[in-house]
């Protein structure tokens, strides 16, 4: 089952990336949806990195709406 994020979904990172920099388990909120499947995610409040995530299965659904994710 594919996930569609949206803005403001609240996801965590599946696997470490840009060179350790941020590391699995790493949360974030969808702060801009570039195109389909890519996204400027915000981390800690003041650092953004853009996300080919769908394509790369690099984040995982955590809160929608104010509802936890199954």
């Amino acid at each position: 089952m594919s996930v569609h994020f949206e803005l403001l979904d609240v996801v965590t990172l599946t696997c470490n990336i840009a060179d350790g920099r941020f590391e699995k388990g790493t949360t974030g909120t969808i702060v801009e949806v570039l195109a389909p499947g890519v996204f400027m995610v915000e981390f800690d409040g003041d650092t953004e990195l853009v996300l080919p995530a769908v394509k790369q299965g690099q984040l995982k659904l955590e809160w929608r709406n104010g509802m936890k994710s199954p």
